[in-house]
């Protein structure tokens, strides 16, 4: 479980009986960078057979991707320390899409996808584009499109 506390990123792993630990862990440094972002969690989504962070700017609405290298016994999450780093994958201004979120891939092409709820309730998906094997790599978004075909 990923988490954002006084502006900093923390990790909190799987405990032994399928429970969370006692520990968390500061992902990111020991500032406020994080402050002001929205975390969200599509699954593998940057080429690796690790899940992916997407963060969105609250100020900004840049949504960025972040990914953990190294080996599933020495994961690596050095591009965790400043959210301003990752690559902009889009921008979806706070104003126009107050709620974003992920759930993987909602189109069925292997590629996990964005959604956004305007201040109406108004559910638009935004289909991930890139490449799906050998695992997800989501480079961008493509044109929204609402829930049963609506544009």
């Amino acid at each position: 479980m990923l988490f954002v506390e006084n502006g900093r990123l923390w990790l909190v792993e799987r405990g032994f009986i399928d429970d969370l630990s006692d520990e968390a862990v500061l992902l990111s440094g020991n500032d406020t960078r994080w402050a002001g972002y929205e975390l969200l969690t599509p699954g593998r989504a940057q080429g690796a057979d690790f899940p992916t962070l997407w963060a969105r700017s609250t100020k900004d609405g840049t949504v960025r991707a972040f990914s953990i290298t190294g080996t599933p016994a020495a994961p690596v999450f050095s591009a965790f320390a400043d959210p301003a780093a990752g690559p902009v994958l889009t921008t979806l201004a706070p104003a126009a899409h107050p709620r974003v979120g992920s759930d993987g891939d909602l189109t069925g092409d292997g590629l996990p996808d964005l959604w956004s709820a305007d201040a109406a309730g108004q559910v638009t998906v935004f289909p991930g584009t890139g490449t799906a094997t050998p695992y997800p790599t989501v480079t961008g978004f493509g044109p929204a499109a609402r829930p049963g075909g609506n544009p």
